[in-house]
């Protein structure tokens, strides 16, 4: 059952009334031209859940759908050449600037992904030779959860600009509460990965995401990162090896 028929069947149960998938398929499309179509359809669809008060149901019905697929290696095609594995991932890379690369390129494939999926992993794990200890990141998904838990953070639609041939996205975030804006900037994209259909969405997810690091109170993310440890909600990149 896809997605569209979940919004459908979840429709239903809570408001009693019929809504064809075809039907909730051209409501999402409208909220992408609301948005000027910067925004992915998978982040239109989850507005559409939200906007209607259907995530907790739409989540109960996946995981019921999922139990019956027998669906507990989850995997979720990103893009046309890129599919990420959401649970206990391992990565291995060769030295530790490609750790941050890989960070980058797996937030690439999260920014594609539906932000209702409770199965996106919370963070990144690495180990610091130095020290010994493991250093965790959030991902974008853990950015965009400590966010929610923070709230009251208002985000501007992404501008983009031509420099020098590249496209520079550029996003500016306010926390209402302390009256601090932040800008965040992107303008790289993992050579070779993706169409120029999705381009443009994750410049502007990792835009925001830039801006978001800086004006999330550190609180709200060692709670994220807690969370990641305890659920083991994240992927292990390990290095030199």
């Amino acid at each position: 059952m896809c997605k569209y028929e979940l919004a459908s069947k979840a429709h239903k149960n809570v408001y009693g009334t019929e809504i064809t998938p075809d039907g909730i398929r051209k409501q999402v499309e409208e909220i992408m031209k609301e948005h000027n179509n910067w925004i992915a359809e998978s982040a239109a669809f989850v507005k559409w859940l939200e906007n209607l008060n259907l995530k907790d149901e739409f989540k109960k019905l996946r995981e019921e759908e999922k139990m019956k697929t027998n669906g507990n290696n989850v995997e979720v095609k990103a893009s046309n050449n890129a599919m990420v594995v959401l649970e206990k991932t391992v990565e291995n890379v060769e030295t530790l600037d490609n750790v941050i690369e890989k960070m980058d390129t797996l937030d690439e494939d999260l920014m594609l992904l539906d932000e209702a999926n409770e199965h996106l992993p919370l963070a990144y794990t690495y180990p610091d030779k130095k020290t010994g200890k493991e250093k965790i990141i959030l991902s974008w998904a853990g950015i965009v959860k400590a966010m929610r838990m923070q709230g009251n953070i208002e985000v501007e639609p992404p501008t983009f600009q031509e420099v020098n041939g590249k496209i520079i996205a550029t996003c500016r975030v306010r926390d209402l509460r302390r009256n601090i804006v932040m800008v965040g900037t992107a303008e790289r994209i993992s050579p070779g990965r993706m169409g120029e259909e999705f381009k443009y969405t994750v410049l502007a997810s990792k835009a925001i995401r830039n801006a978001l690091k800086h004006i999330i109170e550190p609180k709200y993310l060692q709670m994220v990162i807690a969370e990641a440890k305890k659920r083991k909600s994240y992927v292990i990149i390990t290095y030199g090896q």
